[in-house]
């Protein structure tokens, strides 16, 4: 077992460095991504197979990182590292319908989950005669970890049609903390041993379990909550940096917009958005925050709802009802009502079906019979379409995608890589005088 644990790790030093050489190359970046999971399972492995508790330990230990990365992800998105591309996307599958329970990210679930594998892992394999239980508690916990892995698969590929690779990562964690456990479990047996381990009959595993849990909850809670209102901050160009990138596509704005501010303002913002999408939520009330902080601003809105059933380059249905929302924004800007029915649908994320739309739209006053009527009406329909068109032409990958004119002394549009928080900071060097460095290359989704 020791040579095989010394080639396991040899072969994760070999995959972790190819992950780093090959990462920068978009060409590469799924490869990268690919060998950098193998070299954290490599990893695992080679200690698992040197003792399996300091396996499950190291499992544990990963699955923290990972995790605590996701967490701050989904409160903060914007190009995720682990993002490939709108197959394997971790920041579409991060901020879906499915990466919360009752308000809480999974990730951070996941994180705490981890966190109490790993605090037990290392006293059972410290302190075997006071922890002789921890063993069957972590496979148990790890066999549970791997049903939610399963499920969260399935969900993943039938319903999203996209795949996060850190998320993946954290799956064989699960299924490796659930081996090593059975395995540390065969000298007192593993079944047989279940409940006491559940109960604690015997030592304080679960116990220890319990309380680090709850620390890691609490401690990655605090630490990953989302960042908050907009505040100023010291600018310099060498701080502007990392906020934007050099836009690479095509920026098309129509005249037909909606339009938020003053429609002469010299500063363009536009952003692509999907009404289900968590994180275009988040950004929504912080877009008219940024308007009233700098009225020289304007808004533009366009759609690109992350459905197959509207948007041909989204790879399946994904948001279900984000293309009727899109059509809904139309027929209430149609009423001169779009950004009152914005704020509604932003604000109801997870009501806007059919019948949440119409009740929405009346809760606002609008002609019930004209809406129904432009809700079916196909012109509604080949606006959105023309929306999605233009987020294609200007690279649009995920949501939101946000796009500023009029800052920078050599780029019509630069890309914003940090929302509406690099907005306004841009914005406030802009004011005091600073000179924008050239565009940086955009980074890679």
């Amino acid at each position: 077992m020791q040579k095989l644990s010394s080639g396991l790790i040899t072969l994760a030093v070999v995959a972790g460095i190819a992950s780093l050489v090959l990462y920068d190359d978009t060409a590469t970046r799924l490869v990268a991504l690919l060998a950098g999971v193998g070299a954290m399972w490599l990893l695992a492995g080679g200690a698992l197979a040197r003792d399996p508790l300091l396996g499950t330990a190291t499992a544990g230990g990963l699955g923290v990182v990972v995790s605590g990365y996701l967490t701050q992800q989904h409160n903060d998105p914007g190009s995720a590292v682990c993002n490939a591309g709108e197959v394997f996307n971790c920041e579409v599958v991060n901020t879906s319908q499915f990466s919360e329970i009752a308000g809480v990210p999974i990730a951070l679930l996941g994180l705490a989950f981890y966190g109490a594998i790993t605090v037990v892992s290392i006293m059972g394999w410290l302190a075997r005669d006071s922890f002789a239980k921890a063993p069957v508690l972590v496979g148990f916990s790890g066999i549970l970890g791997s049903l939610v892995a399963i499920v969260l698969m399935y969900l993943s590929g039938a319903e999203l049609g996209a795949w996060c690779l850190f998320c993946i990562a954290t799956y064989g964690f699960s299924f490796l903390i659930a081996g090593g456990g059975i395995l540390a479990s065969k000298e007192i047996g593993f079944a047989p041993n279940i409940v006491g381990a559940l109960t604690g009959a015997a030592d304080k595993s679960v116990l220890a379990a319990a309380l680090s849990y709850l620390a890691v909850f609490g401690i990655g809670f605090v630490t990953c909550s989302p960042t908050g209102p907009i505040e100023p901050a010291e600018l310099n160009s060498d701080s502007l940096l990392p906020l934007f990138s050099k836009v690479t596509g095509e920026i098309v704005i129509r005249g037909n917009e909606p339009v938020y501010g003053d429609p002469d303002a010299p500063y363009t913002l536009v952003e692509w958005a999907d009404y289900e999408c968590p994180y275009c939520g988040q950004v929504s009330p912080q877009l008219k925050q940024l308007v009233e902080l700098h009225p020289e601003v304007k808004v533009i809105f366009k759609n690109y709802p992350l459905s197959a059933e509207c948007n041909p380059h989204v790879p399946a249905a994904m948001h279900e009802n984000a293309c009727e929302a899109a059509v809904a924004g139309v027929c209430a800007g149609r009423q001169r009502a779009f950004w009152d029915l914005n704020r509604q649908m932003f604000q109801n994320q997870k009501y806007l079906a059919p019948a949440d739309l119409a009740f929405m739209a009346g809760d606002l006053g609008l002609d019930k019979a004209a809406f129904q009527d432009c809700m079916a009406d196909p012109s509604a329909a080949e606006y959105v379409q023309s929306d999605i068109a233009d987020g294609k032409k200007a690279l649009v990958n995920s949501t939101p995608s946000l796009y500023l004119k009029g800052l920078h002394p050599t780029e019509e549009w630069i890309h914003m890589e940090m929302a509406v928080e690099g907005a306004n900071l841009l914005l406030l060097a802009h004011k005091d005088g600073i000179v924008l460095p050239p565009a940086p290359p955009p980074s890679e989704d």
